[in-house]
């Protein structure tokens, strides 16, 4: 009880730690009855996680953009740890959090006043040209919130893979030789799915269709073609169900 009780003082994690244990991806039909109980739930590293990315939002002002960055890693975590399960990887668990994560460098962004001043540059740059966050970032800042989120993993001491992921899971695809390149495949599809199915998406964010395609051939997945990759955006959305569930 000890450690509810700790986190029971923080109202921001507190809230973070149910909206998870309560989402999809942690499914409990008679639901979460106590902070300790979301603790056995999620487990010891989500929790870890979620007091990293808590401490961060909290830096910030909780505006719509942090919504937004909090949507798309929730929702690609969920997304990531159903792929991980379908094509029978032995560490969905992990999987899930590295999806979690991947946005990891953008809350630091966020938290920083010079570059959350700047961030609505990086939003605007979306709406008028249709590229990703790593696009935008380069062009505003020089780097993007991968390369800082790689640097946040490692001085937090998480693993090295999770540090590698974070910083490429962005990268263009690659043939699978590794079952770090693998997960790292993995949270991308995943977080082309989430922004597929219009969660955390600014607009002007891009619909990769080709690229959602190319990975589920890659990952085996799902069969090619332009059917499949409707049906896996279908499926991303009745994953996550809607909106509100987290």
């Amino acid at each position: 009880m000890e450690l509810a009780d700790a986190v029971s003082v923080d109202t921001n994690l507190t809230m973070a730690l149910l909206k998870l244990a309560c989402s999809p991806a942690y499914p409990k039909p008679n639901g979460i009855r106590s902070v300790a109980e979301a603790i056995t739930l999620v487990g010891l590293i989500q929790l870890r996680a979620l007091t990293l990315t808590t401490s961060l939002i909290g830096l910030a002002k909780c505006e719509t953009v942090d919504h937004l960055v909090w949507e798309n890693s929730v929702a690609t975590a969920i997304i990531a740890r159903r792929l991980a399960e379908e094509i029978v990887t032995q560490h969905p668990e992990e999987i899930f959090l590295m999806g979690l994560l991947h946005g990891l460098g953008q809350f630091a962004l966020l938290a920083n006043p010079k570059t959350r001043l700047a961030y609505g540059r990086v939003l605007q740059r979306i709406q008028d040209s249709g590229v990703d966050y790593a696009t935008a970032e380069l062009e505003v800042f020089g780097f993007s919130h991968n390369m800082i989120g790689a640097l946040v993993a490692q001085r937090w001491n998480f693993s090295p893979e999770l540090s590698e992921t974070i910083l490429h899971y962005a990268d263009p695809v690659e043939p699978i030789v590794s079952h770090a390149g693998q997960k790292r495949l993995l949270v991308k599809l995943a977080d082309l799915l989430a922004h597929a199915a219009f969660v955390g998406r600014p607009p002007g964010y891009p619909i990769q269709l080709e690229l959602i395609q190319q990975l589920s051939t890659v990952l085996g997945i799902k069969p090619a073609g332009d059917s499949s990759v409707v049906e896996m955006i279908v499926m991303a959305r009745n994953i996550l169900q809607a909106k509100a569930d987290f």
